[in-house]
């Protein structure tokens, strides 16, 4: 997404728990596309062993793919 496209959200995070094994990584939120619409997104990643990075990036990878559709659409 462009680096001026306006979201309001809030994210969440469980943390790891002894056996390095992530509860949830979540991020609600609005994203305003350029002519003025909005989608609402929400991402919940949860039971995940990968890093921290990682699971941002899931979240990441999931709002670009439906920013690209709202874009095109």
């Amino acid at each position: 997404m462009p680096k001026e496209t306006i979201v309001a959200h809030k994210t969440g995070h469980s943390g790891k728990n002894n056996h390095g094994l992530t509860g949830a990584v979540n991020n609600i939120g609005i994203v305003f596309l350029t002519d003025d619409s909005y989608f609402y997104l929400s991402v919940f990643v949860c039971d995940s062993k990968e890093n921290d990075k990682t699971n941002q990036n899931i979240i990441v990878k999931i709002a670009k793919i439906t920013w690209d559709y709202f874009k095109t659409n």
